[in-house]
């Protein structure tokens, strides 16, 4: 059985609890007042954040643990029975499905016309977001579970090859492919014409979008599975040696360090709540190194 947990954002409070028949890898999207969110089970759920019944529920032929996007009036997913599902986000209805040849564990990614999407196949695919055709494909070397990002006319993405690849967003043309030491899980991150990615060889890299030319790069006592991200001229991730980081976005100088006894494996979220910038702070100040 899997739970999902409705908390208070400022309290901690617990609100409401959500059973499902199978467990919940899949990290929900809420948006306009839904939250929708797959489940082991195969199902692509809908649930009203307000009332928290469930709204519609679209089932696929696999295990949905890729996180649903929202763009315009669809859900679109990744599903293990390999294919992209593309929902209407009011009635939950099929609108399209795109086959691939591998399970799906990367999160879509919707820019203008596309929908770009990982997968374990090792390609990535670049889908019409009205018809859903595959208009072009980008073949790896290994799986990819690191979801994409769009940015400056580009693709970015990490693949368990080892490499951080930036596509031409549009013809899927190669603008470069940056060699790590081990996979790449972790998404990207981009800021001021610089991509930040972690690695499992321990690292978070700073390139820049021009080139992939490694502006700096940063490594913890751990692997990187939790992607960046960047508030205040600050990069903050977690690595797998239980530390939360901030590092200085310039030069990649250490700001802070927070030892969270654990392994960290998600992602760090500022959402501009005074309490949670008051927490962010307090670790500043337990950890400020010179």
């Amino acid at each position: 059985m899997g739970q999902l947990f409705k908390l208070n954002a400022y309290t901690g409070e617990k609100l409401h609890v959500y059973s499902f028949t199978s467990q919940i890898l899949s990290t929900p999207m809420v948006k306009d007042g839904f939250l929708y969110i797959g489940s082991g089970d195969g199902n692509l759920y809908c649930i009203d954040v307000q009332g928290d019944a469930i709204k519609w529920t679209y089932p696929t032929s696999g295990a949905v643990h890729s996180s649903p996007t929202v763009y315009n009036n669809l859900v679109i997913v990744g599903s293990y029975d390999a294919k992209v599902h593309a929902v209407d986000k009011n009635t939950g209805s099929g609108v399209w499905t795109c086959s691939t040849s591998g399970p799906i564990y990367s999160s879509p990614t919707a820019k203008g016309n596309f929908v770009y999407v990982g997968c374990a196949d090792g390609r990535l695919y670049a889908i019409d977001i009205t018809s859903g055709n595959n208009i072009w494909t980008y073949q790896t070397g290994s799986e990819i579970q690191s979801s994409p990002i769009c940015y400056s006319g580009n693709v970015i993405f990490g693949s368990n090859d080892q490499r951080i690849h930036c596509l031409d967003s549009a013809s899927g043309k190669k603008r470069w492919a940056v060699q790590t030491t081990d996979r790449i899980v972790s998404s990207p991150y981009a800021y001021n014409q610089v991509i930040y990615v972690g690695a499992y060889d321990y690292n978070l890299y700073a390139l820049r979008i021009i080139d992939g030319s490694v502006k700096w790069k940063y490594k913890t006592d751990g692997l990187i599975k939790s992607s960046p991200v960047i508030y205040q001229n600050k990069v903050y991730f977690g690595s797998y040696d239980k530390y939360l980081y901030a590092l200085d976005t310039a030069k990649g100088a250490l700001m802070w360090k927070q030892n969270i006894n654990g392994l960290i494996e998600c992602s760090p979220v500022i959402n501009g709540l005074i309490n949670n910038i008051k927490k962010i702070k307090t670790l500043k100040n337990k950890k400020r190194l010179g």
